[in-house]
């Protein structure tokens, strides 16, 4: 019962999110998202955690009734706050002008730039080579990842191809340090900004577009072994990983197989998660730097790996629905689920609303909700959305500094003289003379 009630929940919620949003949206990619790591449910299965053995030599079990429920109940508030009919325009109503986005992207590179040197005096000219462990993920590193993304959006938006190409290198710098989550969110903008209103069947068979649905799809599965091959310098790991045996340890390792296992362990166990930890994990992310405070972001996987211990010996991806439900069980799940709706919605409005550094914001904040969300906690992607705001406010000022720079000598001269005028008269208009 539990799988035809989800099926039916998902092809009509993929259905009225292509209907009301389009293909190439925030909302329908979240549909899309929340999918694959609804599969497990559909299947009723998951893998349990296991202290000597990983997720891929552990066998196959039968989820419990109560965790497809939730998922259903999930899945229900989206459908239904995702189908509401929306009255956007398609078009942008507030451009900037082409000064302005140029001084916004030369401000992107000059940080990128900035970023990188900075990265390699620090951690050695190679840092991207190190194993993963031994990387430090200072401030800059964190604020720096996002740069890479929010400039590609914006050289694509103007066709600047030089800098897009510079940008595209930084992120691939990234995931090569043993990090795919920046690489496939990009992926994710750059699958959405591709749009611009066009026939969605037209954009499917653009060879553009059916080159980044590969590229998402063969680092979801064998990412880790690509940057790993490049790191040793040998193709052995790759090779491995599209053998006959490998491809079965690919898909044994399928990550919402495991991540599925969360939120039925808290369901089974009735495992409960203070909601003041919640509020202030969130709460935090309004800080620039809330560990400096003491403020843990990532509060319901830190205590969901100590109570389980005894199981757990590895490092484990967290879960929305698993975080909503240890919380406030099934109210607090329909209200995760109608937040993660709204911001989806939102993020669309915003996007073909907007222009400049928000409407780059909103692509990124709506890619990483749509793929990020499912394997993660509330709090964490805050502070993603956080790191987010902070890479496009320096971008923003630094771009004010080269338009003030850059502003005819005379110009200048004539505000001062019309500010001055104004502080001895009182008034912010000039007087006519009579």
């Amino acid at each position: 019962m539990t799988t035809y009630t989800l099926i039916i929940l998902i092809l009509s919620c993929l259905f009225f999110s292509i209907r009301a949003h389009g293909v190439f949206s925030f909302s329908t990619l979240g549909t899309v998202g929340l999918f694959a790591y609804s599969i497990p449910s559909v299947l009723e299965i998951t893998y349990p955690f296991h202290y000597g053995l990983s997720s891929r030599d552990t066998p196959l079990i039968p989820a419990s009734t109560e965790t497809g429920i939730v998922m259903i109940a999930a899945w229900t508030t989206f459908t239904v706050l995702i189908a509401l009919p929306t009255s956007r325009p398609r078009t942008l109503q507030t451009p900037i002008p082409l000064r302005d986005e140029t001084a916004l992207l030369y401000a992107l590179l000059i940080l990128f730039a900035a970023g990188l040197l900075y990265m390699m005096v620090n951690q050695g000219p190679l840092f991207f080579l190190h194993a993963r462990d031994e990387q430090v993920e200072s401030g800059v590193r964190l604020i720096w990842r996002w740069i890479g993304p929010a400039g590609l959006i914006l050289a694509t938006n103007m066709r600047h191809w030089p800098a897009a190409g510079i940008f595209i290198a930084g992120i691939c710098l990234h995931f090569i340090s043993g990090d795919r989550t920046i690489i496939i969110i990009s992926m994710m903008c750059f699958f959405v900004t591709s749009s611009d209103g066009r026939s969605a069947l037209k954009l499917m068979l653009r060879p553009r577009v059916i080159m980044i649905t590969f590229i998402v799809v063969a680092i979801a599965f064998i990412g880790k072994p690509i940057y790993i091959s490049i790191k040793a310098g040998s193709l052995d790991p790759l090779y491995y990983s599209i053998s006959p045996e490998g491809i079965d340890q690919v898909l044994k390792a399928y990550e919402p197989l495991s991540t599925y296992n969360i939120i039925d362990l808290v369901v089974r166990n009735d495992f409960y998660l203070p909601i003041h930890l919640l509020a202030e994990g969130v709460i935090g992310q309004f800080l620039i730097a809330p560990s400096l405070f003491g403020i843990d972001s990532n509060s319901f996987n830190t205590a969901f790996t100590a109570t389980f211990a005894d199981m757990i010996t590895y490092g484990i991806a967290g879960n929305y629905w698993a975080q909503a439900f240890s919380t406030g069980g099934y109210i607090m799940v329909i209200l995760f689920s109608a937040l993660y709706a709204t911001i989806l919605r939102t993020c669309d409005y915003i996007y073909r609303q907007k222009s400049g550094a928000v409407k780059i914001g909103a692509a990124l904040i709506g890619a990483l909700f749509s793929v990020y969300i499912h394997r993660n906690s509330l709090d964490n992607c805050l502070a993603f959305v956080r790191q987010i705001v902070i890479a496009l406010t320096l971008a923003k000022l630094l771009a004010g500094l080269l338009l003030f720079d850059s502003r005819p000598k005379g110009r200048r001269v004539a505000q001062r003289n019309f500010a001055a005028a104004s502080r001895r008269t009182g008034s912010n208009t000039p007087h006519r003379r009579a």
